[in-house]
């Protein structure tokens, strides 16, 4: 039998838009690490970055439906200061996109991850299903 397949979330096209936002926000966060060496406003600069990149990204990856948990947690670490300098948004994405085109890997990566989520407020696909589950049943 032929395994079928679904196709990815995510386009070449979208993908590589979102890849190249990822690069222009590390690329501000690394000349606003060099205003914080010439004028000390660099963390305040990267701090506005960085929030306004996570709102961008976040919502775009719950509205295509991948990801956004990895999405979410790439963005916090860019507000470590040190740790802010590397391109970890741009990773995240990368990371993000790959897993959209790979399922299997995808699947065996939701199971080695660690369980943090609360159930309740959950926004992923096991939830969905989850909560569509206890709807369908019948008493």
């Amino acid at each position: 039998m032929e395994e079928i397949t679904e196709a990815p979330k995510i386009n070449g096209i979208e993908g590589a838009v979102m890849v190249g936002v990822c690069i222009l926000f590390d690329v501000a966060d690394f000349f606003a690490t060099f205003l914080d060496a010439l004028f000390g406003a660099g963390e305040l600069v990267k701090f506005f970055i960085n929030a306004f990149a996570s709102v961008v990204l976040w919502l775009w990856a719950t509205m295509k439906g991948v990801g956004a948990e990895r999405t979410l947690v790439g963005n916090l670490l860019e507000f470590v200061p040190i740790i802010n300098t590397l391109p970890i948004r741009t990773i995240a994405m990368l990371a993000t996109i790959w897993l959209d085109r790979h399922p299997k890997q995808a699947e065996l990566a939701e199971n080695l991850a660690p369980k943090i989520k609360n159930p309740r407020r959950a926004i992923g696909r096991r939830a969905l299903a989850a909560k569509a589950a206890k709807t369908t049943q019948v008493a």
